[in-house]
C-alpha cells in the first residue's frame, strides 16, 4: 500500500512540473504581444532563457560531481559518460566555426533544429510515463500516438521558422510544410479526444491535467510568426521540465539535500554562464 508522503510527492513533483511549463507559455507572449516596453518582464524573460537553455544543460554536470554516480560512469561505460560528451562539445564548436555562413550552414543548422524538436518531444514521452508510474498504471496506447503525433507536427512546422530554411531546397515547400504540420496536429487531436471526452473513474486528475498541457505544448508554433515566441516558448519550457527533474534528483536522499541542491545551483549557474559565453554569438541560431 502507498503511503501519503508517497502521493504527496508526486502531487509536489507534477505541480512544479506544471508551474515551470505554465511560465514561459505566460512570460513570452506577454512580451512580445501585450507588454513588449515593460522592462521588469524582459528581465524575467532573459533570466528565463538563460536558465532554461544553457542553465539546464549545464545542469546535467552535477552528476559528475556526486561521488556515487562519477564511480558508476567510470565504471560501466567511461566512453558514454566521458569521451563522448567532451568530443561533442568540442566537435560541435569546432565544426560550427569551420561551416558558419557556408553553403552547408543552413542545412546544419535545419537538421539541428529537427533534431532538438524531436528531443523535447522524447522528454513529453517521459512525462507522460512518470505520471502513468504515479497511478500504477501503463501509458495507453492512443495517448502515446496522441504525443507522437504532435512532435511530428512540430518538427514539420518548425521547420518555416528557422530563417535559415531558405537557404535549403525546402524553401519553395513553405505552405505544404506548414499545412501539412497543422494538418497532422489536426489528426493528433483526434486520437486526444476519446481521453478527453470519456469519463473513466480510474484516470487520475494529474494524467488529465498533464496529458492536456503535453498536447498543447507545441501550439504557439501554430499562433505566432516570430521565432522568439513561436519556438522559445516551448524550448524554454522543455529546459525548466528538466531543472524539476534535477531537483527531485538533488534533494533525495534528504540526509544530503541541501549539499546536493547547492551543488547542482553551482553547475547550472557556473557552467551555464560558460556555455552562455562560448555559444553567443551561436551559430546554431542564425
Amino acid at each position: 500500500m502507498t503511503s501519503p508522503g508517497v502521493h504527496q510527492e508526486e502531487n509536489r513533483f507534477f505541480g512544479w512540473l506544471l508551474a515551470a511549463t505554465a511560465i514561459p507559455f505566460v512570460c513570452f507572449p506577454l512580451s512580445t504581444l501585450l507588454l513588449p516596453d515593460v522592462s521588469a518582464l524582459t528581465h524575467a524573460n532573459a533570466a528565463l532563457l538563460f536558465i532554461g537553455s544553457s542553465g539546464h544543460v549545464a545542469a546535467s554536470f552535477f552528476f559528475y560531481g556526486e561521488p556515487r554516480m562519477r564511480r558508476h560512469m567510470l565504471a560501466h561505460s567511461p566512453a558514454r559518460f566521458v569521451l563522448a560528451p567532451a568530443i561533442l562539445l568540442v566537435g560541435l564548436g569546432t565544426f560550427g566555426f569551420l561551416v558558419g555562413g557556408g553553403p552547408l550552414s543552413a542545412y546544419l543548422i535545419v537538421s539541428y533544429w529537427i533534431w532538438q524538436t524531436h528531443h523535447y518531444n522524447r522528454q513529453n514521452h517521459g512525462i507522460l510515463s512518470f505520471v502513468s508510474r504515479a497511478e500504477r498504471r501503463p501509458v495507453r496506447t492512443r495517448d502515446r500516438l496522441a504525443v507522437t503525433l504532435v512532435g511530428v507536427a512540430a518538427v514539420i512546422s518548425m521547420i518555416t521558422h528557422i530563417p535559415s530554411y531558405r537557404g535549403t531546397f525546402l524553401a519553395t515547400w513553405g505552405w505544404q510544410l506548414e499545412w501539412t504540420g497543422l494538418g497532422v496536429f489536426g489528426v493528433a487531436w483526434l486520437c486526444y479526444l476519446p481521453s478527453l471526452l470519456r469519463d473513466d473513474p480510474r484516470v487520475t486528475p494529474w494524467r488529465s491535467v498533464v496529458l492536456l498541457a503535453l498536447m498543447l505544448f507545441y501550439l504557439p508554433l501554430f499562433l505566432f510568426d516570430d521565432l522568439f515566441t513561436a519556438i522559445m516558448t516551448y524550448a524554454i519550457a522543455h529546459g525548466l521540465q528538466y531543472l524539476v527533474f534535477m531537483v527531485f534528483v538533488a534533494r533525495t536522499p534528504r540526509a544530503t539535500r541541501w549539499r546536493a541542491l547547492g551543488s547542482l545551483a553551482a553547475w547550472a549557474l557556473v557552467w551555464g554562464g560558460v556555455l552562455q559565453l562560448a555559444t553567443s554569438p551561436s551559430w546554431m541560431s542564425r
